[in-house]
């Protein structure tokens, strides 16, 4: 995940030495050797597979644990602050026991998180996700379980993301699927290509008195010499502050 913009742009990647920053700032390519990060975080995972997504608070970082697996020294996901400091382990999350690939998603406003567990019992093809409302004490979150949603026809979900107008986006086995997440009042928000702003109204305050022009059709004619002329004439006049041609 990237955070920070121009010189201040930053990379994270989690692999099995744990949560590494680089600091890649403006560049376009960037060519540095990826075992010099510019900072590592030990946050007890010890596997490659799963997602990392970046706020201003700080860092998600989830791995795949098989169920029963969420344990306190390897954990299912973790939150870091931006100084390395783990925050959050979700080891003390009880209804959460594993997850499948490590798929998750925050939404914009950081309210609602989601993030895979495993197969739904019964159907091998089914993966389930869990969802919960967060709340912040400062960069500090917990947790709250809300529900679980069952994902069709698909053994793993790599990543996951909420739309704007809080649907659930998910890359699953080659194909990208959006679900509606329940309401409570069972309506769908489907998100529109563009948006319009309606234009203020404005009351006028500066024109009065507007009226049509009136046309004098015995008002003298000249030539474009200056010259008065009259109807006879053939050419361009100008009458009324106004030039035509008179044929």
């Amino acid at each position: 995940g990237f955070y920070g913009t121009g010189a201040n742009r930053k990379m994270y990647v989690l692999n099995e030495n744990g949560l590494r920053r680089y600091d890649v700032g403006v560049n376009d390519t960037w060519t540095a050797n990826t075992d010099s990060p510019s900072a590592t975080y030990s946050i007890g995972m010890s596997n490659c597979d799963g997602d990392v997504i970046v706020t201003d608070k700080g860092i998600f970082a989830s791995q795949h644990r098989y169920i029963g697996k969420n344990t306190s020294d390897n954990p299912v996901f973790v939150f870091v602050g931006h100084d390395g400091n783990v925050l959050f382990n979700s080891s003390s999350l009880s209804y959460l026991t594993g997850t499948q690939i490590g798929g998750m998603a925050i939404s914009d406003d950081l309210s609602t998180f989601a993030i895979v567990d495993g197969f739904v019992e019964g159907s091998p093809t089914d993966i389930e996700v869990d969802v919960f409302k967060v709340t912040w004490n400062g960069n500090k979150p917990s947790f709250s379980y809300k529900y679980s949603m069952q994902l069709e026809g698909t053994r793993q979900v790599d990543q996951m993301a909420f739309d704007y107008a809080g649907n659930l986006i998910a890359s699953a086995a080659g194909h990208v699927a959006r679900y509606t997440m329940p309401t409570a009042d069972n309506t769908i928000v489907i998100p529109a290509k563009t948006a319009l702003a309606d234009a203020p109204e404005y009351d006028p305050t500066a024109v009065e008195n507007v009226k049509p022009a009136v046309l004098d059709l015995n008002a003298p004619m000249y030539d474009v010499l200056g010259r008065q002329v009259d109807k006879t004439y053939r050419g361009i006049v100008i009458q009324n502050g106004q030039a035509f041609l008179l044929r």
